[in-house]
């Protein structure tokens, strides 16, 4: 069987020590095991040297809080909330565009990392199109 690397990747203020201790011993897996500090909205590894990107349920978290929403005065002021759950339209906009350059920063990053040919799988939730998020939000809580 071919030796892989696999890379964990999380922000720097991760413990890494609670994942590492909870991996297998290295004589009971088949790979070789490495943390990667950094956000994953940059880039982490050098150019054409990933064979397979993986990103489960991460990808939804931003980078950072809509700037719009950090103005009382601004239409998409969120009253301190972290979620658009019953927010306004504007509230709703200012995360969707948020996740829009978050989500390009991601791609451009893993695709300059990727090399030809290689795959990168993402899972993450997602609301289908036309579903209003309040309805979804109280469907997704059932």
């Amino acid at each position: 069987m071919p030796a892989f690397h696999v890379f964990f990747n999380d922000l720097p203020s991760n413990d890494f020590n609670t994942l590492f201790t909870n991996l297998p011993s290295q004589q009971h897996r088949q790979y070789f095991a490495a943390g990667v500090p950094g956000s994953f909205y940059d880039r982490l590894f050098p150019e054409c040297s990933i064979h397979l990107a993986y990103t489960n349920y991460a990808l939804h978290f931003l980078s950072k809080s809509p700037e719009e929403m950090q103005d009382v005065e601004s239409r998409a002021w969120n009253e301190g909330r972290i979620h658009y759950t019953s927010g306004s339209k504007e509230v709703v906009e200012a995360y969707g565009v948020q996740f829009g350059k978050d989500v390009g920063r991601f791609l451009d990053a893993r695709a300059a990392e990727i090399v030809p040919g290689g795959i990168l799988v993402i899972v993450m939730q997602g609301v289908p199109n036309g579903m209003p998020h309040s309805v979804y939000h109280q469907w997704y809580a059932l």
